[in-house]
């Protein structure tokens, strides 16, 4: 019995995969741009390229995340201990002039 389930997956997963990566693109009359997976037939149309999304792993994500928190917060007490290295704004116009 579950050969049949894993038939039934497969036959109904595999067009909506084939067709998902056919995308279309076009701008009607009064200037609104439309999307869809289905030809436009006769209208001027282009055709989207779709990529495969990138995934990260979620542990990496986790990892970044953090590294972005304690540079935040490095920065923050930076900030709060000083006025950013002893230049002050004014300082740093005056440098770039």
């Amino acid at each position: 019995m579950p050969w049949r389930q894993v038939a039934v997956f497969v036959l109904l997963v595999i067009p909506a995969i084939s067709s998902a990566q056919k995308m279309y693109t076009w701008v009607d009359e009064q200037g609104v741009a439309h999307f869809t997976d289905i030809k436009p037939g006769v209208r001027e149309h282009k055709r989207v390229e779709l990529r495969t999304p990138s995934l990260i792993p979620m542990r990496e994500n986790i990892t970044r995340g953090k590294r972005v928190s304690t540079i935040n917060q490095q920065v923050n007490r930076s900030l709060e201990a000083g006025n950013g290295g002893g230049r002050t704004l004014s300082d740093k116009q005056e440098a770039r002039a």
